[in-house]
């Protein structure tokens, strides 16, 4: 081998293996981020599922001394919300774990399944509320107003809490890790979703409340508002289920502009076409991409700095985590001994 073109193969291949370290550590700073943002989740949903569970026992109580049905139905709905929280806290964890040899990507999709469990809940808690509104319209029963008034106060006051503790994340978030997420995961999002469905129910319970409070005989306020506010839960559940979909069914991520992309590489130097390019989500906040590009004949050097840039550009600038890169170009038959010697994964295509 010419000893310039060996030199040159050392070289590149000292700046490649530095260059896979260097990816390596910037994706352990973004697992060491990822891991202290889940721990955060699970600790924010386990102190809402503790409220949960106090004020569903406070509603039940409330039923057996007042025979109100709305907070029989909204204590079953409180007892839906627990086991969806279960249900996230379980895939929280899940996902946490490191991948496998059976699980190369990790298990971060348990979490997309815990969210679609969890809108599954909540649609069971819907059907439910309305079949009981229905019933409570048909077989009237006179509710004690002041206690029933009392406990939708406190109802409304437990789920703005629930909502405040999920909601504050941004301050401790940068203060603990130092790291703002740009994405929230699909579990954080069901459990928020189930919050502002409670809060939802809460205003709806207490305008009925408020109502038999004064109109003892107007049951028809609480059928009509129990519908009404059940069905805007619903309607919130679709962007959810739209996105856990998109996902698992490995749709590129809706933030990302693959057309940009092509552009932006085609407008390299030396880079004569994009042979096949493939992206897709891999979870909420992880996206991965397969590309394979046609350049033009350079020399090692050259390539060095094509792939340098391209990594760049993918990893940092456009965030996508997982980047597999294939590199097609005439070489001569010295040359591209050269790379195989080297190990280096460059298909001579003369």
């Amino acid at each position: 081998m010419n000893p310039l073109c060996k030199e040159d193969c050392e070289h590149h291949s000292s700046c490649l293996l530095n260059s896979v370290e260097s990816a390596k550590s910037h994706q352990s700073r973004q697992s060491s981020h990822y891991f202290c943002s889940h721990d955060r989740d699970i600790k924010k949903i386990s102190i809402v599922f503790v409220f949960i569970c106090i004020f569903m026992i406070v509603e039940l109580w409330g039923h057996l001394k007042t025979g109100s049905l709305s907070l029989l139905a909204d204590s079953l709905h409180l007892l839906v919300d627990i086991s969806g929280f279960i249900v996230s806290i379980i895939t929280l964890r899940l996902s946490k774990r490191m991948p496998d040899n059976k699980m190369m990507f990790g298990y971060e999709r348990t979490e997309i399944i815990g969210a679609l469990f969890s809108v599954f809940f909540i649609w069971a808690a819907v059907i439910y509320l309305i079949a009981e509104s229905i019933h409570k319209y048909l077989h009237p029963k006179e509710i004690d107003g002041k206690t029933f008034l009392t406990i939708a106060v406190a109802g409304l006051i437990v789920n703005v809490l629930c909502m405040l503790v999920l909601h504050h994340n941004h301050s401790d978030s940068h203060a603990q890790c130092n790291h703002i997420r740009k994405k929230q995961n699909l579990n954080m999002r069901a459990t928020y979703v189930h919050v502002i469905g409670d809060i939802i129910q809460s205003i709806g319970v207490l305008i009925a409340s408020v109502i038999i409070f004064f109109f003892p005989s107007a049951v028809i306020a609480d059928v009509l508002c129990t519908v009404f506010f059940a069905g805007l839960v619903l309607f919130s559940t679709y962007f959810i289920v739209r996105d856990a979909i998109r996902i698992l069914s490995e749709g590129a991520p809706e933030n990302l502009n693959v057309e940009e992309i092509k552009q932006k590489i085609l407008a390299m130097d030396r880079v004569i076409k994009i042979m096949d390019i493939k992206v897709w989500s891999v979870s909420v906040n992880k996206t991965a991409m397969s590309i394979k590009i046609l350049i033009d004949h350079v020399s090692m050097r050259e390539y060095e700095s094509i792939l340098v840039i391209l990594k760049e550009y993918l990893s940092k600038e456009k965030t996508i985590d997982f980047v597999n890169i294939q590199i097609d170009t005439p070489l001569t038959n010295q040359e591209s001994s050269g790379f195989e010697i080297q190990g280096l994964s460059i298909k001579n295509i003369m």
